[in-house]
């Protein structure tokens, strides 16, 4: 069954004291069985676009439907990516962020394979809605696989990716310093921790 996703306009201004009111929903396809819903600038022209994350059967790749914005809360006709990932053999998770110079919104995809461990790929927005085919990022420093993910610049001027890794014990805070055009250095640990038990946070700076 196909699943849309739903935007509403905002009429009213977020003020204290005045009402909220929306403008009934427009339906955009969202893909055959949808996992969750993203918003960015694919095509860098400073109007916000969406896009969806879907896959249809455990067997059958994941893909990315993404609809341009026009600057008015409606959105043009959808444009596909097929992700390298498939659900029964990967364990995957994807976030829109910036990790070039510049204004467009691409996608990370982290997966965790079962015959070859964890993998990060940065999938590099080509200005249509589109994503360039996953580059793999380079592996980290046997830290296990990264449960939390973000985006930030950390002093080189460029965008960085920071994990934080989990092998079980110990669980490590890795860097993969940006070179400013969607690709990564070799990451750095900059952390460990030996305790099971841990409180920890990261937070997105896109």
């Amino acid at each position: 069954m196909n699943r849309y996703l739903l935007v509403f306009l905002l009429f009213s201004a977020l003020a204290f004291g005045q009402t909220i009111s929306f403008a009934p929903a427009h339906n955009y396809y969202g893909g055959v069985g949808p996992i969750q819903a993203y918003v960015g600038d694919w095509n860098g022209d400073g109007k916000m676009d969406i896009a969806s994350q879907a896959h249809y059967g455990d067997l059958n790749p994941a893909y990315v439907i993404a609809h341009l914005g026009n600057g008015d809360g409606t959105f043009q006709k959808y444009v596909s990516t097929t992700l390298d990932v498939v659900a029964a053999f990967h364990e995957y998770s994807v976030t829109a962020a910036h990790l070039r110079d510049g204004k467009q919104t691409d996608l990370l995809v982290y997966s965790n394979r079962w015959d070859v461990g964890a993998i990060l790929q940065a999938y590099i927005s080509q200005g249509n809605g589109t994503f360039s085919p996953g580059n793999d990022l380079p592996e980290g420093l046997d830290q296990g696989f990264p449960f939390l993910i973000a985006v930030g610049s950390f002093g080189n001027g460029h965008r960085d990716i920071v994990s934080l890794c989990c092998n079980f014990n110990p669980v490590g805070v890795e860097i993969w310093p940006g070179n400013g055009d969607g690709t990564f250095s070799e990451p750095l640990v900059i952390a460990t921790v030996s305790e099971t038990t841990i409180v920890y946070g990261i937070a997105d700076t896109i």
